[in-house]
């Protein structure tokens, strides 16, 4: 049942994020049926074994150029995998040359197969007709083909001690060739080689004049044992199941990111308005109004400017609540440390701070205090303007050096095209 705990990852993750308000609800929802559907397609593969039984394959897919894994299982349990079978640049001598040599170089390792040594052969080479993405196409050969052949598979026939076989290739590359050959000896297959070479010659006797057909027959008995033939699974649903895990990590974090955007952005805009807002408090302070009357009236004013059609602006919105909470029954020493925290703006906790202090000293020095407030309040907007200024200018820079560069080819050019 390990194949269960992808999906329950991802579904236990995706619900944790969406309770602690970090994915949105339409997100959550798409994630858990993708989910969802991962755990059924992995279901139904594993109650076929991860396999899908076949008796067929599309001919089409053996014309394509490549190959279909299939696996094969006799009747007595013993599995096998088989496989039953796609701009055209001109290349200088030099390059053809220096191709034969990189394919020439790496060619032993490759046809090897899984054999230790070509001293001793006993399973199939894997006689390639590429290397890699290289470009050059190899043909192979055998002075024996009864006992190997052209592809590679060994066949039965080779005497305990082994006999020597040369394989011979031919590199070809646009018109150019060049010839290698190779010694190997050959000892008696292994027993799993001999049955795949009985198992496609049965598949080819099969099919043998029936090109014209759209399937390609299957053998369903080898040797006097019955075969069960498998395609193998595509693993869909761990994909779904691994995308959908991805999306609960990826929701997760571009929600975080876009709650700091916003939590950014509305420290900007709570900044702007300081200014604004204790010029307001000093000019009613100075008309003899007490800070909570301050308050009740701020807020007082903002909704009405905010249905005139004004939009939501984030200090205003705090100072309306703080106001409300005062007119519930909260005392102003807890409504503006509240105020404060609610903000989470320095300038705006520095305030809270000031009027918590000159509440309990009686509030006599609050006017002058207050007063210096605004002057610091606005020297601080004077130069955040400036800064902002001045980064609008950097940004301009760039939309300037594209046009000097335009400029410049308009000059050079026909200057380049007339010598």
């Amino acid at each position: 049942m390990r194949w269960v705990i992808l999906p329950l990852a991802a579904g236990i993750l995706a619900v944790v994020l969406y309770r602690t308000e970090k994915l949105k609800r339409s997100f959550f929802l798409l994630l858990l049926v993708m989910d969802a559907a991962g755990v059924l397609l992995m279901a139904r593969e594993q109650a076929d074994g991860g396999k899908t039984a076949v008796e067929t394959i599309a001919r089409s897919t053996l014309e394509s150029g490549g190959t279909v894994p299939l696996e094969v299982e006799t009747e007595s349990g013993e599995n096998y995998s088989v496989d039953i079978a796609a701009p055209v640049r001109r290349y200088t001598e030099d390059e053809i040359e220096g191709l034969f040599d990189q394919t020439e170089s790496r060619l032993d390792a490759v046809i090897l197969g899984k054999n230790r040594s070509f001293d001793r052969v006993e399973r199939n080479l894997n006689l390639v007709r590429k290397v890699d993405s290289s470009p050059v196409s190899i043909e192979w050969y055998s002075d024996r083909p009864d006992l190997i052949d052209f592809d590679g598979m060994i066949h039965a026939g080779a005497p305990e001690n082994g006999t020597e076989v040369l394989i011979t290739a031919d590199l070809s590359l646009q018109e150019e060739e060049r010839t290698l050959k190779k010694k190997v000896r050959v000892f008696p297959p292994k027993e799993s080689e001999s049955v795949r070479e009985e198992i496609l010659k049965e598949a080819d006797r099969l099919n043998e004049g029936a090109g014209n057909k759209s399937a390609y027959r299957l053998p369903d008995r080898v040797g006097g044992k019955k075969l069960i033939w498998y395609q193998k699974s595509s693993g869909s649903g761990t994909i779904l199941c691994a995308l959908a895990l991805a999306g609960v990590l990826l929701g997760a974090w571009s929600e975080k990111e876009r709650k700091n955007r916003d939590l950014e952005r509305r420290a900007k805009q709570m900044e702007r308005d300081y200014p604004e807002i204790v010029s307001k408090m000093q000019l009613y302070l100075g008309a003899g109004m007490s800070m909570r009357a301050i308050f009740r009236r701020i807020s007082e004013e903002y909704r009405r400017r905010k249905k005139r059609g004004g939009g939501v602006r984030f200090a205003f919105e705090e100072i309306s609540r703080c106001a409300y909470r005062m007119e519930n029954g909260i005392t102003e020493t807890d409504a503006y440390e509240e105020f404060g925290r609610r903000c989470r703006v320095p300038c705006y906790r520095s305030l809270s701070l000031l009027l918590t202090q000159n509440l309990k000293k009686g509030g006599a020095e609050m006017l002058p205090l207050l007063e210096r407030e605004v002057q610091n309040a606005f020297d601080t907007h004077k130069r955040r303007a400036r800064a902002d200024g001045e980064k609008i200018t950097v940004k301009l820079l760039l939309p300037l050096f594209m046009e000097l560069a335009v400029v410049i080819a308009l000059i050079m050019i026909p200057a380049f095209l007339t010598i």
